[in-house]
Order: C-alpha cells, then structure tokens, then sequence
C-alpha cells in the first residue's frame, strides 16, 4: 500500500468513527425523548387513575346518601293489581305495630327485576327508617325480611362479610356472632390460612359504612 493509499485509508476511518459517534448521539437523544415522553404518559395516567379513583368515591358517597333513608321488604304476598304503600303500610303495621303514612316517604314500589321481588320504600326520615330497622326483630319465626338499600359496592362487601360470618361460626368460640352496620365483631379472624386468634375488641369491617 503507497503512502497516499494508507493516508486516504486512514481518513476514511476517522470519517467511519465520526459518522458513528454522531450516530450514536443521535441514538442516544432520541432514547433520552423517547424516555422522557414515556415517563410523561406515565405521570398523566396515573394522574388519570387519581382522577377516576376519587370521581368513583364521591359517587359512592352520593349513591349512599340516596339509598341511606330506604329500606327493602323481602317475603310480603304482593299483586300488582294491590295499591302498593296501603300493602305495605297494612303489614308493617300488622307485624312491626308501625304505622306509615303517605307524608313519611319520598316513594314506594315493588322491584320485579329483583329476586324476591321486594317492596322498596323511601322514607323521607333516616329516623324513621332506623325505627323501622330496630324493630326487624319481631319479624323472627316470619317469612319476611327487612333489609338496608345498599349500593352495587355495599353489597359486595356484604357477601365478603357474610362468607366470613359462615366461616368463623364454624369455630365454638364465634357460635354467637353477628353483622352489624356492616361489621362483623367475633373472638376470631378468618383470614387465608385459617382461623387466627385476635382482640375482641378489633372488628371485620368493610370501609363503606351504612
């Protein structure tokens, strides 16, 4: 190889390196964008989710205080053809002594899409509902049932409670334990490795209070 061909070899090299490290800054910018931006879509989601997490939290709030004053009579003989709320009205006074009048509730009405078809009623007291609730322990020995108006997530912790409820009467120690408001009180814990011993005075509860 003459001299002028190893020169010209030489800056063809250095022209090669120069090319590649230009490439590779190049390469190297747009990865630190492309990173960047990522991070950036990140963030806006998780911006997003905070979003969503709280707009799904006040709606539950809402949907609660709507549903807070109502309750949900299971078991009554109900027809169509019968004037619901002097139905109802008849029953609870036959089998709770309380007597309802039209100016104590906002509407009532049956739920036929609703197993059981029970009667809705929605007092305009939350007092006078909880009078109606505390006397549900006349209704023992009967056919019918009284229940709370709980929102779509209530009524997923309801059945986490009561599968819990079910599997601590299994030990002696929780034969006499009950939900109430929505929490469960017992001398024993159901958890997924078993029955664990804890503090009377801790409780199962779901965060959604009645």
């Amino acid at each position: 190889m003459s001299p002028g061909d190893e020169s010209s070899f030489i800056e063809i090299l250095k022209e090669l390196r120069d090319i590649k490290s230009e490439l590779s800054n190049k390469i190297d910018a747009s990865e630190t964008r492309i990173l960047l931006a990522l991070e950036e879509s990140k963030n806006k989601i998780q911006i997003l989710e905070n979003e969503n997490s709280e707009l799904k939290n006040k709606i539950e709030i809402l949907e609660n205080l709507n549903k807070k004053n109502n309750i949900l009579i299971f078991g009554l003989d109900y027809k169509k053809e019968e004037n619901v709320f002097e139905f109802a009205s008849s029953k609870l006074k036959e089998l709770l002594n309380i007597e309802i009048k039209l100016h104590d509730i906002n509407n009532i009405f049956s739920l036929d899409n609703i197993r059981g078809k029970p009667i809705k009623i929605e007092f305009v007291s939350y007092l006078f509902k909880s009078n109606i609730i505390n006397n549900c322990f006349k209704l023992k020995n009967t056919k019918v049932s009284i229940a709370h108006d709980l929102t779509k997530k209530q009524q997923k912790e309801n059945k986490i409670l009561h599968k819990h409820l079910r599997l601590a009467k299994l030990d002696e120690n929780n034969k006499i334990c009950f939900i109430k408001k929505q929490t469960l009180p017992l001398m024993l814990r159901y958890s997924e490795h078993g029955l664990e011993s804890f503090n009377r005075s801790r409780f199962m509860s779901p965060i959604t209070r009645l």
